[in-house]
């Protein structure tokens, strides 16, 4: 739920249009990707006798169907200033990258 450090790090507005590989050790992790992609598809690559990881080969991001997903939800459940906050509210650096405006929580 707190795992965000991501937000800091990547700006997935550069990815748009690029193709990237997303690596994990669950298929349903990585397939649940594939939509954000024009073309994509999952390989496994046997590690050893009890490991298996699974990468799905994405072409071409679509950052836009991302955003609507994935950035916006968690702008508001996470970036949001809650209603009751007494403070003047400065810069979000999650919410600046991707050109957000401030938002209160519902």
């Amino acid at each position: 739920k707190f795992g965000r450090e991501n937000d800091k790090h990547v700006d997935f507005s550069a990815l748009d249009g690029t193709d990237l590989n997303i690596l994990s050790l669950q298929e349903n992790d990585v397939a649940r990707f594939a939509p954000y992609f024009e073309s994509s598809g999952v390989e496994a690559i046997q590690v050893n006798d009890r490991t298996e990881i699974f990468i799905l080969r994405g072409q071409a991001f679509k950052y836009l169907d991302y955003k609507r997903d994935f950035i916006l939800p968690t702008a508001q459940n996470y970036y949001a200033v809650p209603d009751w906050w007494p403070f003047p509210v400065y810069a979000c650096p999650f919410r600046d990258k991707y050109g957000l405006e401030p938002s209160t929580a519902h």
